[in-house]
């Protein structure tokens, strides 16, 4: 269904006080033109009584998915996982890259920039998050040893050479030498930065966040355990306002006690659902070799030879249904899904809450949180916009 003017009537809308109202929501030209308390007369009605209306999912930490990897993508490729980015209720992507050989990585972000640029038919690509290659060797997870770097900005410019703005995200290590001056060169040019895959100690951690960072990636994963004596990298993020958490909700990265923990610390303001998934999510489990190693896809999760978990084979909105399980209001979960992650990405004046103005970035769900329609600037991209 492609329309240029309709409204939808009769959910329950999910307006930008994270309230669920009784509205109706006009779209025109693929923005948000008006939400009112009856239809405007002479418009299409898309009607979606019965089911709640909230903002498109942000995603701004996954790697791939349906076999698709954003390691050595092609354009169709791209535009394949952005389509089932979107029947799972997502609505903006940042597709991410790993450490990598700078061919490669070079390679993948001059294809997801071609792919953006073309557009989809699914998710929006909003950008690209580098997730390395400045990573600490202790703390690199699945990232190749053999691939990381120093950082130095000249390195990051050669990404943002084949990129250009399209480079949003950059995670790194606060500890290594060259971090500072390339955590002030990427705030420069409006690039995030998130701490991760780090041992940095405390006041390590808290320089960086005062030159910028302003969020973790996936929180408690591939960082410096956190110690009474020994507060580290943990302890700076969990503990200072202006850092955001990702955290991974699939509840085996984080086990839900500890998501539990993070939500206390931060509360619904200043936590990002992702999923870091790899190009296992939509697969059914089996082994699979790709980029040059085998991963086993198993009970939501890719594991290396090794026992080594190599990220999700979930998708936010799995965790978006979890947090809601775990008893958190769907309104609280619709800000971690949605409004932060577009606010620490750059991007809220244009999507993240359900605002006149904004991109028509929208999805219905029925009460079992199951997506029934999803609207990408206005366009229904999954689901026939009805029940």
């Amino acid at each position: 269904m492609t329309m240029k003017e309709y409204v939808i009537a009769g959910a329950d809308v999910l307006l930008d006080d994270f309230a669920f109202h009784k509205r109706c929501v006009t779209v025109r030209n693929g923005g948000i033109s008006e939400i009112s308390l009856s239809p405007p007369e002479g418009l299409e009605r898309i009607d979606a009584a019965g089911l709640r209306l909230l903002p498109g999912l942000v995603e701004t930490h996954f790697h791939g998915a349906q076999g698709v990897t954003f390691q050595c993508p092609d354009r169709e490729g791209v535009k394949k996982v952005a389509a089932f980015e979107a029947s799972m209720g997502i609505t903006s992507i940042f597709p991410t890259i790993s450490s990598s050989a700078d061919d490669v990585a070079q390679g993948a972000i001059r294809t997801i920039r071609a792919a953006a640029e073309e557009g989809t038919a699914g998710a929006k690509i909003r950008g690209i998050h580098l997730e390395g290659p400045f990573l600490s060797e202790e703390y690199r997870g699945a990232h190749p040893k053999e691939d990381l770097f120093i950082p130095s900005p000249e390195r990051l410019d050669v990404y943002r050479k084949a990129g250009g703005d399209w480079i949003r995200i950059l995670t790194i290590a606060p500890e290594i030498n060259g971090a500072e001056e390339t955590i002030r060169y990427a705030r420069r040019h409006s690039i995030t930065v998130e701490l991760g895959h780090s041992g940095a100690d405390y006041a390590t951690a808290m320089k960086a966040i005062d030159l910028g960072a302003n969020v973790a990636t996936h929180t408690f994963n591939a960082m410096r355990p956190l110690r009474h004596r020994d507060p580290g990298v943990l302890g700076a993020v969990l503990t200072d306002g202006r850092v955001t958490c990702e955290v991974i909700c699939d509840m085996r990265h984080v086990e839900e006690p500890v998501v539990r923990l993070i939500y206390l610390a931060k509360g619904a303001d200043l936590i990002n659902i992702v999923s870091d998934s790899m190009y296992g999510a939509g697969l059914p489990e089996g082994v699979y070799h790709m980029e040059g190693r085998t991963r086993t896809v198993k009970d939501g999760l890719a594991y290396l030879d090794d026992g080594t978990i190599s990220g999700s084979a979930c998708t936010s909105m799995h965790g978006f249904r979890n947090l809601v399980g775990m008893g958190i209001p769907v309104e609280e979960v619709s800000k971690m899904a949605s409004r932060n992650p577009a606010r620490t990405a750059g991007i809220l004046d244009k999507t993240g809450t359900i605002t006149v103005g904004k991109d028509a970035d929208l999805i219905l769900l029925n009460p079992a949180l199951e997506v029934v329609s999803t609207f990408v600037e206005g366009r229904c991209v999954y689901g026939g916009g009805t029940r």
